[in-house]
């Protein structure tokens, strides 16, 4: 059965602090023991590019380096992690006991304005890309129009021209087009012009939770309605009013999204490591089994748990290619 955790941000903070996917640091919500111990078999992990910091050639030098960073951690795990390009190389490593290991960038300025770098990270392995994280980009509006104030709310920008060019220029190399922390606009729009079922990897409801980050009953039905998936997170602003969430929380978001849009189109996007905070119990990877003890307390079939648990995000990911 894959278990697949579609955003997992550890990758800055072992570049930054020089830590290891195997030393299970404190400072990491993530790495290998704990990923064991939670059944997690796959992460699809996040190469995030702060736009308030990276501009320009910084912002693809810093991706690249992330890059780098990913494979010696995989090249010095010794086979228990596995680099996978396809979603035939996740189901061998997860066969073979292995932890299956996809990549991600989050954040469409690692592209530097430039089509060929979404050509260039594909044969690096990329398998999605995030257009916007918090701030406007030339091309494509975000949930937050400023990536220094999360009160900055967006500006109802969405794709220009440009913007088109890049949905189309990933589809047809096969990265899946994520859409969390993308304005309402960018997400119409995209799903105009996209080709292949597209992701919000770690967005929650809007008509639970209303933040601007989070993805409204209409937007919802309508990515269903192309096929993709949206993947709840743990970040307890984005899964309640009151900023106090728990695994049961967490349970009502994932209830919610199949209740609009079925039971294809929900997933995991934990955002570990991204986050500062998480729902009460699932501080860590390594608790993950709590989250899949409530769903079938509340009452989720084995069928419905490999799907929010992994199939999901499999079917899209298999689309893409």
């Amino acid at each position: 059965m894959v278990v697949l955790d579609a955003h997992e941000e550890s990758l800055r903070t072992l570049y930054d602090r020089g830590l290891s996917y195997q030393s299970n640091s404190s400072i990491l919500q993530g790495g290998i023991k704990k990923w064991k111990s939670g059944g997690l078999n796959t992460i699809w992990i996040a190469a995030w590019i702060n736009p308030a910091r990276q501009q320009g050639e910084a912002a693809k030098s810093r991706t690249l380096a992330l890059i780098k960073k990913l494979n010696q951690e995989v090249e010095a795990s010794r086979g228990e992690l596995v680099f996978c390009d396809k979603a035939s190389d996740v189901r061998n490593a997860v066969a073979s006991g292995k932890i299956a290991i996809l990549l991600g960038i989050e954040g469409g300025i690692s592209l530097n304005d430039n089509l060929d770098n979404i050509r260039m990270y594909r044969k690096l392995g990329v398998r999605r890309l995030n257009l916007t994280w918090n701030g406007d980009l030339d091309w494509a509006g975000a949930a937050y129009a400023n990536p220094n104030n999360r009160s900055a709310k967006a500006t109802g920008k969405g794709l220009n021209e440009f913007g088109v060019k890049v949905v189309k220029t990933l589809n047809n190399n096969g990265i899946v087009v994520d859409c969390s922390h993308a304005s309402d606009q960018t997400i119409q729009d995209v799903l105009k012009v996209s080709s292949k079922p597209i992701i919000c990897s770690h967005s929650n409801s809007r008509t639970l939770c209303a933040v601007p980050r989070n993805i409204s009953d209409e937007l919802i039905r309508e990515i269903a309605a192309h096929g993709g998936v949206v993947g709840i997170n743990f970040y307890p602003p984005h899964l309640s009013k009151t900023k106090s969430a728990n695994v049961d929380t967490v349970v009502q978001h994932i209830r919610h999204v199949v209740s609009i849009a079925g039971i294809d189109h929900v997933g995991i996007g934990s955002d570990w490591d991204g986050i500062e905070m998480t729902a009460r119990g699932l501080n860590h990877a390594g608790k993950f089994q709590n989250l899949v003890s409530a769903l079938k307390k509340a009452g989720f079939s084995d069928a419905d748990l490999r799907k929010i648990l992994g199939e999901n995000f499999m079917r899209v990911l298999k689309e893409n290619e």
